[in-house]
């Protein structure tokens, strides 16, 4: 971990946000589907990454079906879901040392991008809220 804050950003509607690149990777081919999208940092999901469906149908295009899975809502509330594994490469336009910090990527309907403490815990996050920023370590 490096010893100095290399992303420094505003929060937004009172929360943090940042942006993630990466990809969804063929084990064997090593064939890519690169993804990038803003995602909102929540420390109430425990899971890596969470998008939107649209990212199936990129995955089937490296040969990598992403298979059903049911992921619980902050209020027990079940969501099925497809789920695969994915390479964060860049938080912020930061290169992440290959291969980047491997998660399990969750896909359904149409919902905005969430980043969860799995894809964090090699990270050191400080959440400031007073001066609305977020600092990260990684």
């Amino acid at each position: 971990m490096t010893n100095e804050w290399i992303i420094t950003k505003d929060y937004r509607n009172n929360a943090a946000y940042v942006r993630v690149q990466g990809a969804i990777i063929h084990p064997m081919t090593l064939r890519r589907a690169p993804f990038s999208f803003e995602c909102k940092i929540d420390t109430g999901f425990t899971e890596g990454l969470f998008y939107e469906a649209t990212l199936i149908s990129d995955a089937e295009t490296v040969d990598v079906h992403p298979y059903p899975a049911t992921l619980r809502l902050g209020d027990g509330t079940p969501l099925a879901t497809h789920a695969c594994i994915a390479h964060i490469e860049k938080i912020n336009g930061y290169d992440l040392p290959p291969p980047g910090i491997q998660v399990q990527l969750y896909m359904c309907g149409r919902r905005r991008g969430y980043i969860g403490m799995e894809a964090l815990k090699s990270c050191a996050v400080l959440f400031d809220g007073p001066n609305q920023k977020v600092k990260i370590k990684i």
